[in-house]
């Protein structure tokens, strides 16, 4: 939950770092499931710049993997742990 917080991505210029704005944005990674890879098109704000130029985002890694993984994670141990007391092995 965010708590009515507000995440921005910011994206700086690679000739001036200033300021730049998200245009749109494509889908590169084919569909394949839990993979997030996308191409950001952005325009510098900087009048005396106005470059233009893709970055690519792609997520790597959990901080805190979600609730609801934590979750089926606990559930499958408990269930694993369960089973090994019906059949005597702890």
């Amino acid at each position: 939950m965010f708590d009515g917080e507000v995440y921005i991505f910011r994206i700086n210029c690679p000739h001036c770092n200033s300021k730049c704005v998200i245009a749109h944005s494509n889908d590169v990674s084919g569909g394949i499931d839990g993979l997030f890879v996308k191409d950001l098109y952005c325009h510098c704000h900087n009048p005396d710049c106005c470059a233009s130029f893709v970055v690519r985002a792609a997520h790597t890694h959990y901080l805190q993997p979600p609730r609801n993984s934590v979750l089926d994670m606990a559930k499958a141990l408990v269930k694993k742990h369960e089973e090994q007391l019906e059949l005597g092995g702890i």
